[in-house]
């Protein structure tokens, strides 16, 4: 029987704090696993890395899972009613969903199955319960839109790197990045037949937040 998958307006909600949370991914995924793994990640992985389809993925998501787990600001230190603490639940709960999609073996190997199993192994050491919310497989649909959304913010924030850091030469660095950013944005758009959907909605919010780079640009040098 495959895993029962669910959305509600509660699983998009960390997008308002989107940036926050990127930045938090982006720390997780510069981690290198070659420099050891938490000893919940090696008996874990021994079961899983037969359940998914590249070897060594087990592993690398076990660490990252945990190091973003530790990272997360409510996720262990507030109460279940606190929003923060449900947007900190649903984006690693999305986090997790986007790194088993189209990766598992069997497609009865749940979300919920991969972290409640991973909990076990810590044991209390690396990942805490989290008290009424359960860890839950996406519709493939609503997945795919927040991988867009998700990879559209992803890429705005390295745009935004670069223009921060990059010097008059390395402008054309930009270049790239700009132009995949535009064409996911107007594959995106091109989804977009009802605009009151909360996708399209949010697809408005990235828009708006992407427009900001602008006045930023016109600081800098004509080369930009």
């Amino acid at each position: 029987m495959d895993c029962d998958t669910k959305i509600s307006e509660e699983s998009y909600k960390f997008f308002e704090d989107i940036d926050k949370y990127i930045a938090k991914a982006k720390d997780v995924e510069s981690i290198d696993i070659s420099d050891g793994l938490p000893s919940a990640c090696t008996s874990f992985s021994r079961n899983w890395e037969s359940k998914l389809k590249i070897n060594g993925t087990a592993e690398k998501i076990c660490v990252k899972c945990i190091k973003l787990y530790d990272s997360l600001d409510y996720i262990n230190k507030t109460l279940p009613t606190d929003t923060n603490y449900k947007k900190d639940c649903e984006f690693l709960n999305v986090w997790l969903n986007l790194k088993l999609y189209n990766n598992v073996i069997n497609e009865t190997d749940c979300v919920s199955m991969f972290y409640d199993e991973l909990e076990a192994h810590c044991a209390g050491d690396c990942l805490g319960s989290l008290s009424d919310f359960q860890m839950y497989n996406i519709k493939n649909d609503d997945l795919d839109k927040m991988k867009i959304l998700y990879n559209l913010h992803y890429k705005r924030s390295e745009i935004r790197d670069l223009i921060d850091t990059a010097s008059n030469k390395d402008a054309k660095l930009l270049l790239e990045p700009s132009t995949l950013c535009f064409n996911e944005y107007r594959i995106a758009a091109s989804k977009c037949n009802n605009k009151d959907s909360k996708f399209c909605k949010l697809l408005e919010n990235f828009k708006n937040e992407y427009e900001k780079i602008y006045p930023v640009v016109e600081t800098k040098s004509p080369e930009f």
